[in-house]
């Protein structure tokens, strides 16, 4: 079923719906003042994490740790969409995985998978080769809460602009990395979407060029973020 939905409201009324196809987040844009109390009803009634919060204000501004003390209440993951104008501060970031050491957070989006190189980027989709030691290869190499989705046109050229970096990464980081699709089109082929190809049947191709074993493909496929959402899967 292809559906589009905006919100949390949109989200909790197709999970009612729904019950047994879907599970849902939450999200609020952090600078309400009733923030806390929104996420709050939503997690109560089931939600599973945060987010995506994609809002322009710095990932560590007070806003946003009322949204990841909310998580920590409800032991749930953060979903978070780092770029040149959202969630910016990724530099300093490694001081909120130090602070919340209890929640684990998700990155995704152009400004966290175009910083797994060391060479500066903002945000976009960098090409050439990788150059090692970037921020969010840091972040996830060296925080056990730190997480990284791999969906949408950001994680598919991640896997894509330096093959040999990437065949290394993922099966370096196989237990922190989670596939997802993030894509628009209707059909599993490109259908409906301007760049006329699917992003998730691309990246997924991807994956399976470097990871042979089916137990890591597993992980990175499913079982690494049903960990997080608590769906029966064993540490």
């Amino acid at each position: 079923m292809h559906v589009q939905l905006a919100g949390s409201e949109e989200c909790w009324s197709h999970l009612q719906a729904h019950p047994d196809g879907y599970v849902t987040f939450c999200n609020v844009d952090p600078k309400r003042e009733d923030s806390q109390q929104v996420l709050q009803t939503h997690l109560e009634r089931g939600a599973l994490g945060i987010g995506e919060q994609k809002f322009k204000i710095p990932a560590d501004s007070p806003e946003m740790r009322r949204v990841y003390d909310v998580a920590r209440e409800f032991d749930v993951p953060v979903l978070l969409h780092f770029g040149r104008e959202y969630n910016t501060g990724l530099e300093r970031f490694h001081k909120i995985l130090e602070a919340y050491p209890q929640v684990n957070f998700i990155g995704h989006a152009t400004g966290w998978w175009a910083n797994i190189s060391a060479v500066g980027a903002s945000g976009g989709y960098p090409n050439g080769p990788v150059k090692p030691g970037g921020i969010s290869d840091r972040l996830l190499s060296d925080y056990a809460n730190m997480y990284g989705d791999l969906s949408a046109n950001s994680g598919r050229n991640a896997l894509s602009r330096d093959p040999d970096f990437a065949s290394d990464f993922v099966l370096r980081l196989s237990k922190k990395l989670i596939w997802g699709s993030d894509c628009p089109c209707h059909d599993g082929q490109g259908g409906a979407y301007p760049k006329g190809y699917c992003i998730a049947q691309r990246s997924l191709a991807r994956l399976k060029e470097y990871v042979a074993d089916p137990r890591i493909l597993l992980d990175i496929t499913y079982d690494n973020g049903a960990r997080l959402l608590k769906l029966g899967i064993p540490l």
